[in-house]
């Protein structure tokens, strides 16, 4: 099915009046990435639910980089992870949450994750400043409806 240009305006002007966001472009400053190594896929059962919508705070140091939150696989649920601003610890990069589908249409994630030059995990720097997440949305649990 082909969208025409009227179709495509009312489209955009639906996501536009519900508070959906077109892209994940980002000016605020971000870690040097790394893609997640396949060893990084976990099999879940279902995909996450869509990212929730966060205040970012004040960069706190001219230094800091911004990780865009996430949903973390905890076994059988996702939890919330906010957004932060964190200094990159020498040498590290960072390999952004992922998600992918295998040939027969499994779902595997990955957390986003630390890593060294040898793409070994790092511990995570501690976060200097948190984003806010709308109160009217969930409360950070995420299981299969």
């Amino acid at each position: 099915m082909r969208l025409g240009p009227a179709a495509i305006l009312a489209l955009l002007a639906a996501s536009a009046a519900s508070g959906v966001e077109l892209g994940c472009s980002s000016r605020l400053p971000h870690p040097p990435y790394v893609q997640q190594p396949t060893s990084a896929l976990v099999a879940v059962a279902f995909p996450p639910p869509p990212a929730k919508h966060e205040f970012v705070p004040a960069q706190p140091t001219s230094d800091a980089v911004w990780i865009d939150g996430e949903w973390v696989w905890r076994g059988r649920q996702y939890r919330w992870k906010p957004g932060r601003w964190v200094a990159v610890p020498a040498g590290a990069l960072f390999s952004p949450w992922a998600q992918v589908r295998d040939r027969e249409g499994n779902l595997y994630v990955a957390p986003g994750t630390w890593r060294n030059a040898a793409n070994q995990d790092l511990p995570e720097p501690p976060a200097l400043a948190v984003a806010a997440s709308n109160s009217a949305e969930a409360t950070g649990d995420a299981s299969r409806p």
